[in-house]
């Protein structure tokens, strides 16, 4: 009786580590509220502006590629364009990092302000997409994490 409760307790164990451990490594993706888009819009177009945070992003261009697509086709499910005049949507991810991290949030303090675009070394995706057309424009980034040259560029490629 001992011995199968010694057991029973150590497959509990095992059973929770495993799982703790498969919970620190999932993927997830969160919208990061109140951005500016700090670019200036095409003359006669509507801009929409979001930006995300993936935690534990796939390293494979495909697999991240994949991932951000399915994110916006279950965002944009069923979408219909109202508007009268062209819409641009851009939607920018984000890896989280020591200077990013998972929480963060826009701020528009007076002397320490810290917006979205001081955090573009760890852009990883950017998508472009006009509903009047079909295809989105994907651009998926691998960017270094050495402090000697953070947020560098090291491969793109373009869908």
């Amino acid at each position: 009786m001992k011995k199968s409760i010694i057991i029973f307790s150590f497959l509990a164990f095992f059973v929770f580590i495993v799982c703790a451990c498969a919970s620190l490594n999932m993927v997830e993706i969160r919208e990061i509220p109140d951005v500016e888009d700090w670019a200036v819009a095409p003359e006669g177009y509507e801009v929409v502006f979001k930006c995300y945070m993936i935690k534990n992003p796939p390293t494979d261009f495909d697999e991240l590629k994949t991932l951000v697509e399915t994110y916006l086709d279950d965002e944009f499910n069923g979408y219909v364009d109202n508007s009268d005049s062209p819409i641009l949507y851009k939607y920018f991810f984000y890896r989280t990092s020591k200077k990013f991290p998972w929480k963060w949030e826009p701020d528009h303090g007076y002397l320490s302000e810290d917006q979205i675009y001081h955090h573009t070394d760890d852009m990883i995706v950017a998508v472009y997409w006009e509903p009047q057309y079909e295809e989105k424009e994907y651009y998926v980034m691998q960017k270094s994490t050495s402090s000697k040259d953070y947020g560098a560029t090291i491969k793109s490629v373009q869908y």
